[in-house]
This record gives structure tokens, C-alpha cells and sequence, in this order.
């Protein structure tokens, strides 16, 4: 099998034409031929993701939502395949739909802890009226159409104040008892309760 990158999506080669062999590291074996990348490669990449931000930037939360939420769909869709191929694991091609669903659909989750006004653990010191309005609103209306127009609200004031870059995800390690049924690893670190059981 042979990777290539993906620019401007499209499967592209290494400019100089090298390519590096990728194992599995369990068994040693030849898992793929993939490009090898370059300056000149890592230019493209860069020239790409500049030529799509202008439209990215402007695509509201409800549409990338959409988006995302199609590749989720698409990667939910592979997980079979993706869990035979030697460079991931069963449980890495599961979790991966569900990491993308879980950051393209959750309204508030840990948003209002991090970026509301005051709160404890909002390190950046991030505070506007309109973003904790509309994040307040989000969070008391049963209506779930309301709902997602009050936290696409609130997204869109966060994203054109940009009051956090994320530079790094920590890895987590988890060890629990097989007797808890419907543990899930969310990409935020934290544990949710809902769903879990002892027994």
C-alpha cells in the first residue's frame, strides 16, 4: 500500500519522489510505502492550508459542525477497515469517530469552566458579555434546535476573540476495575459519569 500526502484535497507525492517503508511494530512487517516529506513538501502543505482559511474562517459552527460530523460518519464507516491495517489498533479506529463527533457537537462540555467570565480554571482571563450570555442561554433551554443556535452563537464570538491556542494534548492513562461498564475516554481528559455502571 503506498500514502501519499493529501493537498488541497488531493492524494500528492513527495515533490522529490522519496518515499520511506513503515512497519508494524509488532510484527516487523512492511505495513506501507509512504511519502517522504521535504521542505519544499512542508512549503505546499502551508501555501494549501493558507489558500483554504479565508472560506474556513468564514463557514459558521452550524456548517462546520456538518462538516465534521460527515467525517465522522465517513471514519465511523471504515472502522473495520482502519482496524486492519497495522499502523492503528481496534480501539484507536473506534475512538477516532467518536473523538471528532464529541468536538464538533458538544455544547459547553468544559467551554464555560474555561472561557466564562470569573471562572476558576479560565487561565487565559478570557471575559466577554456576549460569549457568556449566549453560553448561558445554551445551557438553560431544553430545546435542543435553541440550544445549538445559542452555542454557535457563543462559538462565534469565542473564535473571532481567539483567546486560546493549543499547543499540546496530554496523554491519559486509565485503570479501572472490569466490573465498570460503559466507561468512555473523551479527548478533554475528564471523566463523565453518565452512562458508567458498577456491577
Amino acid at each position: 500500500m503506498k500514502v501519499d500526502f493529501i493537498i488541497d484535497g488531493a492524494p500528492v507525492g513527495a515533490a522529490s519522489g522519496a518515499t520511506f517503508t513503515r512497519r508494524d511494530p509488532v510484527t516487523g512487517a512492511v505495513a506501507s510505502e509512504a511519502a517522504a516529506a521535504s521542505e519544499a513538501d512542508a512549503a505546499k502543505v502551508v501555501e494549501a492550508a493558507e489558500r483554504a482559511f479565508p472560506a474556513w474562517s468564514e463557514t459558521g459552527p452550524g456548517e462546520r459542525r456538518r462538516l465534521l460530523l460527515k467525517a465522522a460518519d465517513l471514519l465511523e464507516a471504515r472502522t473495520a477497515d482502519f482496524s486492519k491495517r497495522a499502523w492503528t489498533s481496534a480501539a484507536d479506529a473506534k475512538e477516532s469517530p467518536d473523538h471528532v463527533k464529541w468536538f464538533s457537537s458538544d455544547p459547553d462540555g468544559n467551554v464555560f469552566s474555561h472561557l466564562a467570565c470569573k471562572q476558576p480554571i479560565n487561565y487565559a482571563g478570557y471575559c466577554n458579555a456576549d460569549f457568556d450570555r449566549d453560553l448561558n442561554d445554551s445551557r438553560t433551554t431544553s430545546d435542543a434546535a435553541q440550544r445549538e443556535k445559542f452555542f454557535a452563537d457563543a462559538v462565534d464570538h469565542e473564535a473571532k476573540d481567539r483567546p486560546i491556542i493549543y499547543l499540546y494534548h496530554r496523554k491519559w492513562l486509565w485503570a479501572f476495575t472490569n466490573k465498570v461498564s460503559g466507561f468512555r475516554v473523551v479527548p478533554d481528559g475528564m471523566i463523565r459519569l453518565q452512562g458508567m455502571k458498577l456491577g
